[in-house]
């Protein structure tokens, strides 16, 4: 009999970008993942639909982590669309910031990576004064060829403009930023509800498939731990 998987996913948050057909729309999205934090590309098949078996997804997973540094990192991009707007040139190159799941720092030992980049526009016109993209990039375990994905900011349905000499502005992304700032901050501080939601169903999941992976072993001494909602010592979530 086959071991019983557990996986429990909770959405935290997404944007969408439309394109000009349907099949150009791109999402991104971070999850919950059991223990993980995931981060999604996923591109549109061609009648638009994300819930389909011809959209194509990318994902990174990372367990071991600080949400505050996530949360610095979307400050720090939300911060930047200011300072462009104030006027200030912020360069493409060597502006990127990655993480990854490298070992001890490794970027080279990394097979997971997600970067996040915002800069300014070369050219100023109606998009705006500033760019910027999310990519994935994975080693693929079946292949010799690693997948990636680029999720472009940009080209939103409603631009908007402060006054007549401020250049338009998309404020869904600044939002969005904000959004996942205060998403990653709560989950630091342990104050984010739906994580805690998502960590205890998870849980009883684990609980769940434990005993049906572990029946009629328990007579042959077998002391794997079982998680108990009423019970002191068991590791729930805060």
């Amino acid at each position: 009999m086959a071991d019983k998987i557990n996986i429990v996913t909770t959405e935290a948050e997404k944007i969408i970008r439309w394109g000009k057909e349907p099949q150009d729309r791109q999402r991104f999205r971070l999850m919950y993942f059991n223990d993980a934090y995931c981060f999604e590309i996923t591109k549109a098949d061609n009648d638009g639909k994300f819930k389909s078996k011809d959209a194509k997804s990318i994902a990174v997973y990372f367990s071991n982590i600080r949400p505050i540094e996530f949360a610095n990192t979307f400050r720090e991009l939300y911060m930047r669309i200011k300072r462009i707007n104030d006027g200030e040139k912020i360069p493409k190159e060597d502006n990127h910031i990655i993480h990854h799941n490298g070992k001890n720092n490794n970027i080279k030992d990394a097979t997971q990576k997600i970067t996040f980049n915002i800069y300014s526009n070369d050219k100023e016109d109606r998009k705006g004064a500033w760019s910027g993209y999310i990519r994935i990039d994975k080693k693929s375990k079946d292949s010799d060829k690693d997948e990636n994905a680029v999720f472009f900011f940009g080209g939103a349905r409603h631009l908007y403009r402060a006054s007549d000499n401020k250049e338009a502005t998309d404020y869904d992304v600044f939002t969005f930023l904000q959004t996942l700032e205060e998403i990653m901050k709560s989950c630091g501080a342990r104050t984010n509800l739906s994580r805690h939601d998502h960590l205890r169903r998870w849980l009883e999941g684990e609980k769940e498939a434990k005993e049906g992976n572990t029946q009629g072993s328990e007579s042959k001494g077998d002391t794997k731990k079982k998680y108990d909602k009423d019970s002191d010592d068991d590791e729930w979530p805060f």
